[in-house]
């Protein structure tokens, strides 16, 4: 039977949506605030939590056949963990906290 471990996670989301135009034109964003998000056990960071997380996207409708868009997501920093969870990573963590980054993708559609 696997092990159930404690965590404990704390945080702020919001989103907007922005019709530029009318069925044709919109602009979707979310945010994720990480206030706390950790190993109630260990204190560790949760594995792939960043500190805020933003999620952009610019959707064009071009036609009924034809979509676009625009995606950009920014990450903020990550923290390694500190402390082993399982005896076989002893030796083995991370000690480099991931700075900030993004990515872009853009999508187009034919239906």
């Amino acid at each position: 039977m696997a092990e159930r471990r404690q965590s404990r996670g704390r945080g702020l989301e919001g989103n907007l949506l922005i019709p530029v135009l009318r069925d044709v034109l919109s602009w979707r964003t979310n945010a994720t605030w990480m206030l706390k998000s950790e190993s109630k056990e260990t204190g560790n960071p949760l594995s792939l939590s960043p500190k805020y997380t933003v999620n952009t996207m610019l959707d064009w409708q071009v036609n009924d056949a034809l979509s676009a868009n625009v995606n950009w997501t920014l990450y903020g920093r990550q923290k390694p963990r500190q402390y082993a969870e399982i005896r076989n990573e002893t030796g083995t963590l991370a000690t480099t906290e991931v700075g900030a980054y993004s990515i872009v993708v853009l999508v187009l559609s034919i239906s």
